[in-house]
């Protein structure tokens, strides 16, 4: 069964500078286990499944600026926190680069997760501000994403 994924590898790669040499690295896999551990909590089925529906077809302009803003740089962070564990052995004692920054800085796996967590932060408070664009937001576990990931 294929799963309509949030972003594409390459989308997912844009962020780090080691992943360039070594366009493998994250697979469509990390991607979708990534999404349904961290997005589709905080959105909730309904809307999850909404998103997913429109990124296929066409957004409607409010979910395109969810999408845009938060979603899929959330999603760059955690797809590469999730495929971090099979780069770990590819990677330097130094980490993965940052292109975000002026100035390269490192950063582990933990990391990648707090940049996304609070990137679905803001994204929270700016639905909240523009709740009557999103009915069907209703995230599950009181919109905390889960913590653990099996392999």
């Amino acid at each position: 069964m294929s799963v309509q994924l949030l972003i594409t590898s390459t989308e997912a790669r844009e962020k780090m500078t080691y992943t360039k040499s070594d366009p493998d690295l994250i697979k469509d896999e990390h991607i979708r286990r990534a999404q349904w551990q961290y997005i589709r909590p905080v959105l909730g089925k309904d809307f999850y499944d909404e998103i997913l529906s429109e990124k296929a077809a066409t957004f409607s302009t409010a979910n395109q600026t969810l999408y845009d803003d938060y979603i899929k740089p959330a999603m760059q962070y955690y797809s590469l926190s999730v495929a971090a564990v099979n780069m770990h052995a590819k990677s330097s004692n130094s980490g993965f680069v940052d292109l975000g920054s002026s100035k390269p800085m490192t950063m582990a796996k933990d990391d990648f997760v707090k940049v996304a967590d609070s990137l679905i932060d803001e994204m929270k408070s700016y639905i909240d501000d523009n709740s009557s664009d999103y009915g069907l937001y209703a995230p599950l576990n009181n919109g905390r994403n889960s913590r653990t990931i099996f392999y």
